[in-house]
C-alpha cells in the first residue's frame, strides 16, 4: 500500500510565512529597545544581576524581569514608549536604579552602568548591625537615632561610602545641611563614581546661588547618568547662570532628546536663542513652549517675545 504524502504541515508553514510577510514593516518601529552593560567598581562585567523594568503608572505595560548575561549585558525589546524605572540588584553589590525614557523605534543604549560592590568591611558583624539599625531608624523617621548609629559605624569603619551617604541623608532631614554636605562629599572622596550624593550637593550649592559649584556636581551627575532628566535640566539652568550658554544649550537639547514634551526646555532654549539674536530659532522654541503649556508660568512672556521678534525685519 502506497504511503500518503502529508501536505498539511507544509501548507500551514506557507500560510505562517505569508502572514509574516504581510505584517507591515513599520510595526516593529512602534516600540522601543533599551540595553546596557553592568560593571563593578573595577570595570568588570557583573553577570546574573536581577533587573526589573517598571513602567510608569500612565502606561498599561507590565513590569519586565531579567538578568544580565555572562558579559554583564542586558537588552529589553518591544517596550511601549514612555517612562520606566530600571532597578538592579545582586547579592554583594549595592542595589541601584534609574529613570529612563523609551521612544518609538529608538535603541536606548545606556552604556556602562556602575553597580558597586559592598565593601569587605561588612565582614565585621557589629558594623553591619549598627548600619542596619541606622537604616531602620531613618525609615521610621527617627533621624537623630539614625545619626547616632551611623556615627558608630564610621568609628568602626570610616571608609564606607554608603555609610557617609546615609548619614548625610539623616543630617539633611534634621536640616543640618552643612553636616549633610560634609558626609556627601566624603562619600564622593571614597567613591568618585557614586551618583547619589551628587544631587543633594548640587541642590545645596544651587540654593546658595553658588552656580559654579552646582554646575561642577551636576556635570558629574549627567556624565554618570546622561538619561536622567532632572540633573540634565538643572545643569542647563545653572550653566545659564554661570554664563556658559553652549553647555546650557547642549543640556536642554539632551532633555528634549530624552523627553520632547518638556516644555521648559523649549522655553530655555528659546531664551538662549534670543540672547544670541537667533530669532527664527527662538520663535520656534517659544511657540513650542506655548503649545505644550499654554497656561504655563512663562506663557505670557513667551507670547510677548514671539510677537516682538516677529515684528522685527
Amino acid at each position: 500500500m502506497m504511503n500518503r504524502i502529508r501536505l498539511r504541515p507544509l501548507y500551514l508553514a506557507a500560510v505562517a510565512l505569508l502572514l509574516m510577510l504581510l505584517v507591515p514593516s513599520w510595526a516593529a518601529a512602534q516600540f522601543g529597545t533599551i540595553g546596557g552593560t553592568i560593571v563593578d567598581d573595577e570595570g568588570n562585567p557583573v553577570e546574573d544581576v536581577e533587573i526589573t523594568l517598571t513602567p510608569d503608572a500612565s502606561l498599561s505595560s507590565q513590569p519586565r524581569h531579567l538578568k544580565t548575561n555572562d558579559d554583564g549585558r542586558f537588552r529589553v525589546v518591544g517596550l511601549t514608549p514612555g517612562r520606566y524605572r530600571l532597578s538592579y540588584k545582586k547579592e554583594g553589590h549595592e542595589s541601584d536604579g534609574q529613570d529612563i525614557e523609551v521612544h518609538i523605534g529608538e535603541r536606548n543604549r545606556l552604556g556602562e552602568i556602575l553597580l558597586p560592590r559592598l565593601p569587605d568591611d561588612w565582614v565585621d558583624p557589629d558594623a553591619r548591625v549598627h548600619f542596619d539599625a541606622g537604616a531602620a531608624a531613618s525609615q521610621a523617621g527617627d533621624y537623630e537615632k539614625a545619626v547616632e548609629s551611623f556615627l558608630i559605624v564610621i568609628d568602626m569603619a570610616p571608609d564606607i561610602p554608603e555609610v557617609h551617604y546615609n548619614l548625610g541623608v539623616a543630617y539633611e532631614n534634621l536640616e543640618n545641611m552643612d553636616k549633610a554636605v560634609e558626609h556627601y562629599e566624603r562619600a564622593l572622596e571614597i567613591r568618585p563614581g557614586y551618583y547619589e550624593p551628587l544631587i543633594p550637593i548640587s541642590d545645596y550649592y544651587t540654593a546658595n546661588k553658588d552656580w559654579s559649584r552646582a554646575a561642577e556636581y551636576l556635570k558629574r551627575a549627567t556624565e554618570l547618568r546622561p538619561n536622567e532628566l532632572a540633573p540634565q535640566f538643572n545643569y542647563g539652568a545653572v550653566s545659564m547662570n554661570v554664563g556658559d550658554m553652549d553647555v546650557a544649550e547642549a543640556a536642554f537639547e539632551k532633555v528634549l532628546e530624552i523627553d520632547e514634551s518638556r516644555s521648559m526646555a523649549h522655553y530655555q532654549l528659546g531664551m538662549i536663542a534670543v540672547s544670541q539674536a537667533r530669532n527664527e530659532e527662538a520663535v520656534a522654541h517659544l511657540e513650542k513652549y506655548v503649545e505644550l503649556d499654554p497656561e504655563g508660568a512663562q506663557a505670557a512672556a513667551a507670547k510677548s517675545i514671539i510677537e516682538t521678534l516677529q515684528k522685527q525685519p
